[in-house]
């Protein structure tokens, strides 16, 4: 997601959903369904999770053996449809596609060099920021995710991250990248001369 499609998501005012109109929204609010699922590191009950598997890799550079970073060897994101409510009423999420960023109901197992990680999404007990379309769907308004724009749902931490982050700070990690790349090429002149 680009810093332009950030910014004009951190400036949305949150909707009520007794208010809501077609178009893309910012919806505050808990979570219920009726179906929970089964998640895939713990296997606990909850509306969705996403998990990711991560192994440590070791690449040969020049004959020395070096580590090299972490590789994402497995990955999932699955959710059922659910309710997202407050208090003015409640509204279908259709949950095809959505994106998941929480640091909410956070479980980690590491093994052998590999690091198992998952974040669920429960019923009734934090409020999430969902960002997406709201359409009509059988006669109902619905939130979705459509061509143009994602289906979003973060827990308030990750949404303080990814949508608040200012863009002085972008520009200080790009600074800061910029000056490391010149350390860098300093060095290996150096070494070459």
């Amino acid at each position: 997601m680009d810093i332009k499609k950030k910014l004009e998501i951190k400036n949305m005012p949150i909707s009520k959903i007794g208010n809501l109109t077609k178009g893309f929204v910012k919806i505050k609010g808990k979570l219920y369904n009726n179906s929970p699922i089964k998640s895939k590191l713990k296997a606990a009950d909850c509306i969705g999770y996403s998990y990711n598997a991560m192994k440590w890799v070791y690449k040969k550079k020049f004959g020395k053996s070096k580590r090299d970073r972490w590789e994402i060897i497995d990955s999932q994101i699955k959710c059922e449809d659910f309710y997202i409510f407050d208090s003015t009423g409640k509204v279908k999420v259709l949950a095809k596609n959505i994106t998941i960023f929480t640091d909410l109901n956070y479980h980690k197992i590491k093994e052998n060099y590999t690091t198992y990680t998952e974040s669920l999404l429960l019923a009734n007990q934090q409020e999430y920021y969902i960002m997406g379309t709201v359409a009509k769907y059988k006669n109902n308004l619905v939130i979705s995710n459509n061509d143009k724009q994602e289906l979003i749902i973060a827990s308030p931490n990750e949404y303080e991250i990814i949508f608040n982050t200012s863009k002085a700070y972008y520009i200080g990690c790009g600074f800061f990248l910029i000056i490391l790349i010149v350390i860098f090429f300093w060095f290996l002149l150096e070494d070459l001369i």
